[in-house]
């Protein structure tokens, strides 16, 4: 679907994504209501400031815009009207061709997308779009009067669709998509409301949907409510307003998205997301920011235990972790301790069904003051090897846990040990990550900008967990805000997100440490290997809990684990490792093989050479690197003890990357 432009620079072919019309601006603007000396007025002016005969038409499918005219006139336009259009007979009447063309600014509000393509398909509306946007007016949509500009749409005719269905089943029946009324911008789909309604998943799906059915591949931007995304002339958007632009480019060729079960999955969408101000060129895919760049301090999980963490609470939505934790890990005779609150009910039933499940004991460790010192606690805790944390209040379980010398302080060593197994349930997963968001089943916590993250139990050393991804409408907007939030604000490189009737397993095996998905959902997992970012702006108010960054990588996972470490190589004191941007070398010093472990994704044919201090070349090594690639192995040859440079070369672009390798 994407047409592009072969261009030859020195000897090198270049494949540039075209405008698939004119000289054209669009204004993609994701939902809620404009205000009056608001949020509203400078993407709005802007549009308008774009005509040239700053007349305005304003098209519905239903309902009238008494006030939406005059907004229009109080930021300068010198004619606004009202065009309702319920149905192709209006839609095909010649004289709304001729009407439409003779404003420059047409405005698409927000209704229903699927009454819009009913009444504007194949009509005279239709082309008065593509003529208006090919003689350079200004086409701009809201809500559902954005997403019909697409490309590529979802026609919502069989109803409104949740990302959990789309993530459960990548060809569920509901899942509608066709290619759309213009063709503005080849190959994009466009969602609106986008993190207020939690439809990362949903949009990702999408795509995965396109690539499987279609053998094509498309990207997909989503616009959050009070946002605005105006593209210039030139193919430059530029954001406005207090939430974000998130745009998912899929790199990969279309097979690279895959089938298991009903679930796609994928090993990385490229995802870019921008702040007011932030901007992004529709024709060569880069973003533009003046951010500064963050590396996390830790860019791999290291941990040598085994953690499952479930994405629900019921216990009837459990019972696959329950199986996993005392048949697939460990010894079925194991006994296990469960970790939880005082007078919580729900670990009493977890007990009761585990013990139907032929565990020889199955013990309740409450967080209790008095529990702290107790020798039967000590013992208790030392000779467990399996641990389960069930309905924790999160105040006492560290009250308990940080209680220096006392039982608790051993409870934090113990499931730190070589060997572990942990397992969380539902909200408890949230425990499992180095950092984790206290209230976000807070109604508009997010929105207000009060997202409370607070210090996890950091059995995964830089990552945010966050179960009940998708759950409840009142607060998908936290837990899609909060990961990349928490992401950026704490650097850390990895964020997941867990979703119902499922579970994630991490572990470690052969000196790699994988994460690996079961269940109805797969896992959503976004990884930072360094990027710009910053968080968004303040509008008079508490700022949005929303990030902005350059580049990050989602990732769906299911029974193909994924690799995110090398346990040995922190744990391990005599194999250092050296780190870069997105690649580390182990041991260190190096002996007579370099490990090189690869963070994020790369692609293309890579020369690594190895480089003294006097210039000379005393290694070269060529490797095509693909998107699945984690390692690689490279003999190097008898050479002093000193300082080398490894670098890391491409045909394209030269030196990408250089890292110091002692010997």
């Amino acid at each position: 679907m994407y047409r592009s432009l072969i261009i030859f620079l020195g000897g090198i072919c270049a494949l540039i994504p075209l405008l698939a019309q004119g000289q054209g601006t669009l204004v993609l603007i994701g939902g809620n209501s404009e205000i009056q000396g608001g949020w509203s007025d400078i993407p709005y002016q802007w549009a308008i400031n774009q005509s040239e005969n700053r007349k305005v038409a304003i098209i519905t499918y239903e309902r009238e815009t008494p006030w939406l005219q005059e907004y229009f006139l109080s930021l300068g336009a010198v004619d606004v009207q009202h065009f309702r259009i319920f149905s192709s007979e209006i839609a095909n009447l010649e004289w709304m061709y001729d009407s439409l063309m003779s404003y420059d600014v047409l405005f698409f509000s927000g209704e229903n997308q699927h009454e819009y393509l009913e009444a504007f398909q194949d009509s005279r509306v239709e082309e008065a779009i593509k003529d208006k946007f090919g003689a350079g007016g200004v086409i701009c949509g809201s809500s559902a009067g954005m997403s019909i500009l697409g490309n590529v749409i979802f026609t919502e005719d069989k109803g409104p669709l949740s990302p959990r269905d789309v993530l459960a089943d990548v060809n569920h029946p509901s899942i509608t998509l066709k290619e759309g009324l213009v063709d503005l911008y080849d190959g994009f789909l466009f969602d609106n409301h986008f993190t207020e309604k939690g439809r990362g998943g949903r949009l990702v799906g999408f795509l995965a949907h396109w690539a499987l059915n279609q053998q094509d591949q498309i990207a997909g931007i989503g616009v959050d409510d009070k946002t605005a995304f105006c593209i210039d002339s030139y193919g430059i958007g530029r954001v406005f307003g207090t939430g974000a632009v998130t745009v998912y480019l899929s790199d990969l060729i279309p097979s690279e998205f895959d089938l298991i079960d009903t679930k796609a999955v994928v090993d990385s969408v490229r995802v870019i997301q921008l702040l007011e101000n932030d901007s992004f060129d529709m024709v060569s895919w880069e973003a533009h920011s003046s951010a500064p760049r963050l590396i996390p301090p830790q860019i791999e999980e290291t941990g040598q235990y085994t953690l499952l963490m479930s994405g629900s609470d019921p216990l009837s939505e459990n019972n696959e972790l329950l199986d996993a934790l005392v048949y697939e890990e460990g010894k079925a005779e194991d006994e296990i301790v469960i970790v939880t609150s005082p007078e919580n009910s729900a670990a009493g039933a977890v007990q009761a069904v585990l013990l139907t499940k032929n565990v020889p004991a199955v013990h309740l460790l409450t967080s209790t003051k008095e529990n702290r010192d107790k020798e039967e606690i000590k013992e208790l805790i030392e000779g467990a090897r399996k641990f389960l944390f069930v309905g924790n209040d999160f105040d006492s379980l560290f009250a308990f846990i940080r209680a220096y010398g006392s039982n608790g302080d051993l409870l934090m060593n113990r499931i730190r040990e070589k060997g572990m197994i942990i397992a969380f349930m539902g909200d408890d997963s949230r425990l499992a990550g180095k950092r984790f968001v206290q209230n976000y089943q807070e109604v508009w916590a997010s929105y207000d900008g009060i997202l409370d993250f607070q210090d996890g139990l950091g059995l995964l050393q830089t990552t945010i967990v966050m179960p009940n991804t998708h759950l409840n409408q009142d607060y998908v907007e936290n837990t899609t805000s909060a990961v990349p939030y928490c992401m950026v604000k704490d650097s850390l490189a990895y964020g997941l997100w867990l979703g119902q009737h499922s579970y994630a397993k991490y572990y470690p095996k052969e000196g790699i440490s994988y994460l690996q998905g079961f269940g109805q959902m797969p896992l959503m997992l976004l990884k930072n290997p360094g990027t710009n970012c910053h968080i968004a702006p303040s509008y008079g108010g508490a700022a949005r809990n929303i990030a902005g960054f350059k580049h990050m990588y989602l990732s769906l996972i299911d029974s193909a684990a994924m690799p995110i470490g090398h346990p040995r190589q922190i744990v391990t004191a005599d194999v250092p490792v050296i780190r870069g941007d997105w690649l580390s070398v182990y041991p260190n010093p190096v002996k007579d093989q370099m490990n090189i472990f690869l963070y994020g994704r790369q692609n293309g044919t890579f020369d690594f050479q190895l480089i003294d201090g006097q210039g000379k070349i005393h290694l070269t090594h060529k490797q095509v690197i693909g998107p699945t690639t984690q390692t690689i192995q490279i003999p190097i040859p008898n050479l002093a003890q000193g300082v080398y440079v490894l670098q890391v070369r491409t045909q394209e672009e030269g030196i990408v990357h250089s890292i110091q390798i002692i010997r």
